[in-house]
């Protein structure tokens, strides 16, 4: 079944929207949420290079277990390197089945503000929150593994937001496995070396 990969800056709505993209979209298939918010402790595990690989690992490797049955997935993690999204298009291929990306767009200045507003145990320090905003790789749709590219204000309407969600993972048939999304580890090392190489094809 489709995977809906969630993206956006700490404390943007993105977890809200995807607990109402869950409550609204089981309406059409059974869900599973998966979470980087189950039990983290956000400053330890942001701050952290290696505790953050091992939370993508993680959830990368629920994903994929959930993938291989019949219900929808939804990520709700940062996701904001843009490699990671690839090694989950990857994972989607192989499964033979659809993805799309939902962007939260809120401001910074409107994400630290709702952070203030959390109870203290959940709040991200103001230095994570600054490295994660500024470690963003926003989708790109001209990408193949950002698209389809659903952009959601962070104030979307919920039922106009649940469809156009439903519409970008529908619309379209999945794409077919090949070679190359079989060894998504490889590929997360080939990755670098080809967008360098694009590059300098490109000037």
């Amino acid at each position: 079944m489709p995977l809906v990969i969630m993206c956006g800056l700490p404390c943007s709505g993105k977890s809200v929207r995807a607990r109402q993209l869950k409550k609204l979209l089981e309406q059409v298939w059974p869900v599973d949420l998966v979470s980087d918010d189950d039990g983290l402790l956000r400053n330890e595990v942001y701050a952290e290079a290696g505790q953050e690989k091992q939370l993508r690992d993680r959830l990368k490797s629920d994903v994929a277990r959930l993938l291989s049955r019949d219900r929808l997935v939804i990520l709700d993690a940062p996701n904001y390197i843009k490699g990671y999204r690839y090694e989950l298009y990857c994972l989607v291929r192989g499964a033979r089945t659809n993805h799309c990306i939902v962007q939260v767009l809120a401001t910074q200045e409107q994400c630290k503000q709702w952070n203030g507003q959390r109870p203290t145990e959940q709040q991200y320090t103001l230095e994570v929150m600054t490295a994660l905003a500024e470690r963003l790789e926003a989708p790109d749709a001209n990408n193949r593994w950002d698209r389809p590219l659903v952009q959601l204000p962070w104030d979307a309407n919920d039922a106009e937001a649940a469809k156009e969600v439903e519409n970008a993972l529908t619309d379209r048939k999945p794409l077919p496995p090949h070679r190359a999304t079989q060894n998504v580890k490889a590929l997360h090392h080939i990755f670098p070396t080809t967008c360098k190489l694009t590059a300098l094809c490109s000037n």
